[in-house]
């Protein structure tokens, strides 16, 4: 039985990546890193594998007044820590948004 039970369990990793499918605390995680960057007001965020690499797409809004030097600045920040807390994570694309 337990032999099933790990047959099972890596099986349906294995099938999940295959479809891109992405653990939803991964998506939490990304989220909540973007939200903890000043100047963000807002965030979503969504992730793939792209066979061993993941890769997370944040967008982030920013205030309507913010510079556009402290945007890509902001955009920085939120990809270094959304890279610090998701380790699984290889590429961080950084979209800004004003409100």
């Amino acid at each position: 039985m337990f032999i099933a039970h790990v047959g099972y369990e890596v099986t349906a990793d294995v099938a999940r990546r295959l479809v891109d499918g992405v653990d939803p605390k991964i998506v939490e995680q990304s989220c909540a890193a973007s939200l903890s960057v000043e100047g963000v007001t807002a965030a979503f965020t969504k992730a793939r594998w792209s066979g061993r690499r993941l890769t997370i797409e944040a967008v982030v809004t920013l205030d309507s007044d913010t510079p556009l030097g402290d945007a890509t600045h902001t955009c920085h920040l939120v990809e270094v820590a959304i890279l610090g807390t998701v380790p699984e994570a290889r590429t961080v694309h950084v979209t800004p948004r004003c409100d």
